[in-house]
């Protein structure tokens, strides 16, 4: 689940320094590792994906069926890097990301136009067992670093959201105690800060949404002996926690989505006798269970109207199938989709041209596209 990933991710991190300390030796091969040249130098397409990476894209955005975003991290022998590739309609290519320290990864992307694009995630200097909040801008030319808060011992990104050039989210946690605390920045078009959220007594967000600068929707879990799902709403002032239907035996919400203030879905599972899907739905007022198509996990979702919304994650099995489900105006319906694997992100333009990304099942990267008929590897 989506909102697992944040701990493994900070477990593999360490290991990765660990594994980089005892083979690396010296100076220079750590410089190897962190080097994005050297990445472009040995890797091509995936051949199952089309994506010009060896690793896992975590995040997509579209802006046209002429230009979309991808980003993620590259695998080198133990460490990772962070990766960004663009879609021109045809085929992905590999963007140049700036150099990071030691060992980095993006886990989500926001696309407001060509010239305004941001990606968040966490990196973890070289030398250092400390992760820090990533966040790289794009303005049209190059992606850059920008500065953000990184409170807290353990912190990291894992989704972002944009209205405006002067309006932008990003949701994650920090680990600065004996749990993970939910943590969101919040950009006002100079600088990102951070914003109080009320007390909870752990947990992450993992995804966020939002239609205006008034009103966003921010997901994931809070600890409460269980993993309770947890939603934030934003109202323009403040961070609320909504009232959300609690599954006997826990509960975590992995991505949300929004078409406008009062329609809003947001998808998780439960932990009830294995992996249930979770598909709660925001009329304006409450925030509602509705039945998904079986047992299964689900870690994105994207809508485009009222009458068609897309979900998307795996059987959470050993043997891990892509599930992929579509919402008519009236039920989830189960669609085909790839054999093997695990679907992480989404994004949708419009019932005819949809993303999303993850995983293909044998350690390699996935991405399919929806023309409006069939779903489809690119």
């Amino acid at each position: 689940m989506r909102c697992e990933r944040g701990y493994f991710i900070k477990l593999s991190a360490i290991a990765c320094l660990i594994a980089s300390a005892l083979f690396a030796g010296n100076a220079a091969g750590s410089a190897a590792v962190a080097s994005d040249t050297a990445g472009r130098a040995g890797g091509g397409p995936d051949p199952a994906s089309g994506l010009p990476v060896t690793g896992h894209p975590a995040g997509v955005a579209v802006l046209s069926a002429h230009d979309a975003w991808a980003v993620g991290e590259i695998s080198s022998a133990c460490c990772m890097r962070p990766m960004t590739a663009r879609w021109n309609g045809s085929r992905w290519t590999r963007v140049p990301v700036p150099h990071v320290s030691g060992i980095a990864s993006l886990e989500s992307v926001a696309a407001i136009s060509p010239r305004d694009v941001w990606a968040v995630g966490w990196c973890q200097p070289a030398g250092s067992y400390q992760t820090l909040t990533l966040i790289l801008h794009w303005n049209g030319r190059t992606w850059k670093k920008v500065p953000s808060p990184s409170s807290g011992g353990q912190a990291s990104l894992y989704g972002v959201a944009a209205t405006s050039a002067r309006s932008a989210w990003a949701v994650g946690d920090n680990d600065g105690g004996p749990a993970d605390d939910p943590l969101i920045l919040r950009w006002n078009g100079r600088s990102w800060k951070q914003v109080p959220i009320p007390y909870l007594p752990g947990g992450s967000l993992s995804g966020v949404a939002a239609v205006s600068a008034t009103r966003a929707w921010a997901v994931g879990y809070a600890f409460a002996g269980n993993d309770d799902p947890l939603i934030l709403r934003w109202n323009g002032r403040a961070w609320q926690r909504a009232r959300t239907p609690r599954p006997a035996g826990g509960s975590t919400l992995s991505g949300v989505a929004a078409l406008s203030a009062s329609s809003a879905w947001a998808v998780g599972s439960t932990n009830t006798l294995g992996p249930d899907d979770l598909i709660l739905s925001w009329n304006g007022t409450t925030w509602k269970r509705v039945p998904g198509p079986g047992d299964d996990s689900f870690n994105a979702v994207a809508v485009v109207s009222a009458r068609a919304a897309w979900a998307f994650g795996s059987t959470g099995t050993t043997t891990s199938t892509p599930v992929i489900a579509r919402w008519n105006g009236v039920t989830w319906k189960s669609v085909p989709g790839p054999a093997k694997g695990d679907l992480v992100r989404a994004a949708a333009l419009s019932p005819r041209d949809a993303w999303a990304v993850g995983t293909n099942g044998s350690g390699g990267s996935l991405a399919i596209h929806w023309n409006g008929t069939r779903w489809k590897t690119t």
